[in-house]
């Protein structure tokens, strides 16, 4: 029976080493297993941080993106109404234009009737000019004959006061 017990003693201790083999395999194992998931959950924080990174580097883009629509849209507005009160002008300009055409024509009948009286009277006056030229030449006419009467007068005058200052020829 001792040998029986020391067999069983040393079946033990070689049962109890294996065992004690067996699980230090399985905990080397549930290390290296343990230690791929902490990696995993290192590597996964790590690409967590960069998301996170970049979802905040993409909101301040996003937020940037629409303080930038935003300020398109106001220019837009602001655009918009600027095209708008120049459509504005460009009409009341347009009807400016169209009065100021209006009125052109009006000027142009107006200085076609006034250069048509002014042909008129110009005509009128060529007439009366020739008709006060004719009455000037009757008038010259007129005063150089009055004149060649007074010349004739003169010349009378002249033979008879020379004829009265002469001494009278003696009656035959």
């Amino acid at each position: 029976m001792k040998n029986f017990q020391r067999n069983l003693f040393v079946l033990i201790a070689i049962a109890l080493c294996g065992t004690c083999t067996y699980q230090w395999y399985l905990q080397g194992n549930q290390r290296n297993i343990i230690e791929k998931q902490n990696q995993a959950i290192y590597d996964n924080s790590v690409a967590i941080q960069g998301l996170t990174n970049s979802i905040k580097l993409r909101d301040d883009q996003i937020s940037q993106l629409q303080d930038r629509l935003a300020q398109l849209k106001q220019a837009g507005a602001s655009r918009d109404q600027q095209v708008i009160a120049e459509k504005r002008e460009m009409a009341r300009l347009q009807s400016a234009a169209d009065l100021a055409s209006n009125e052109i024509v009006r000027y142009k009948t107006v200085v076609s009737d006034l250069e048509d009286k002014i042909n008129k009277a110009y005509e009128g006056e060529k007439q009366l000019a020739a008709q006060r030229d004719e009455f000037v030449k009757k008038l010259n006419d007129s005063i150089t004959a009055r004149n060649d009467l007074t010349s004739n007068y003169n010349a009378l005058v002249d033979r008879f006061n020379k004829l009265q200052s002469a001494p009278a020829p003696a009656a035959k």
